[in-house]
């Protein structure tokens, strides 16, 4: 029908035109004059009016948390011309014809692994090299960097593909990561290094002065990935043995595979015994170091 097909003209208009507008050299420019704005007069004024303002709300919305995060830690930046790039995955570059950030996200990557060496080597001053890369790769990695990613709130203004968009690409791992490290990069851009310093400060560094490992890998998942992809039997969670007053319990928690043990974890909760135990079982499968 003439409806439909105006409807259909309209959401492709919508995307064409927001599209357009993303790529605008300055973002707050876009609230004031619409700049890269695509001729409107194909459409009927109402479409037009509807349209231009969803864009427009679409944008702002975005800029807003951007700031909102950049104020939260202190940031000083330039101009946010580079954060639009890291924001930009590549499923939907590929749809909307724009550079990705995979090439920012190679700047943040380096940016944050030489940061946290030498926070590592500052602060941990006997510690042996074979140990400081073991640290790092904890904290410097997909699963780590993921957590960073939502702790700051960068998954909410990322820019995906339809596809993406509908599979889940706005939690996955791998999304984030590359996300936060981008996020680095920008920030270095329109910054510098001091002022990547001060996130880091905040939502790395003390992680990494805490030791604490496996509250960012998730032992149990990756272990379950793996035995699935071997064979269709399920894994056993079984709790041996619980120490210690209510208030300071020690759990311990064996894992098993068709009543094989596969390993064993203490923890001071059945959920951190659990992820040690996963992490046993995948060390004597040479799945981890």
């Amino acid at each position: 029908s003439i409806e439909k097909e105006e409807m259909k003209k309209s959401i492709t208009y919508m995307e064409e035109l927001f599209a357009d507008m993303i790529s605008a050299k300055h973002l707050d420019q876009i609230a004031v004059d619409g700049s890269g704005k695509k001729n409107l007069g194909k459409l009927p004024v109402a479409s037009v009016i509807l349209l231009t303002s969803l864009a427009v709300i679409w944008i702002l919305m975005g800029l807003y948390v951007l700031k909102e995060i950049l104020k939260k830690y202190d940031i000083n930046v330039r101009s946010y011309n580079n954060f639009l790039l890291a924001m930009t995955h590549s499923s939907y570059a590929n749809e909307h014809q724009l550079k990705h950030n995979e090439r920012i996200e190679f700047l943040g990557d380096s940016i944050l692994g030489m940061l946290v060496a030498e926070y590592i080597y500052t602060n941990f001053e006997n510690m042996p090299e074979g140990n400081m890369s073991k640290l790092r790769a904890t904290y410097v990695c997909e699963d780590a960097n993921a957590k960073y990613a939502k702790e700051i709130g960068i998954d909410q203004i990322l820019l995906l593909g339809k596809g993406e968009e509908q599979t889940g690409g706005r939690t996955r791992p791998a999304i984030l990561s590359d996300a936060f490290e981008s996020f680095l990069g920008a920030i270095y851009l329109e910054g510098d290094i001091e002022e990547v310093k001060k996130l880091l400060k905040v939502v790395v560094f003390p992680h990494v002065l805490a030791i604490n490992e496996v509250q960012f890998v998730d032992y149990k998942s990756r272990l379950q990935e793996y035995i699935q992809a071997e064979t269709r039997s399920a894994l056993e969670y079984r709790l041996d043995n619980v120490q210690g007053p209510p208030h300071m319990r020690v759990f311990t928690m064996s894992v098993y595979l068709e009543n094989i043990k596969l390993g064993t974890g203490v923890g001071k909760t059945k959920k951190d015994a659990t992820q040690e135990a996963a992490k046993s079982a995948l060390q004597k499968m040479a799945k981890i170091k």
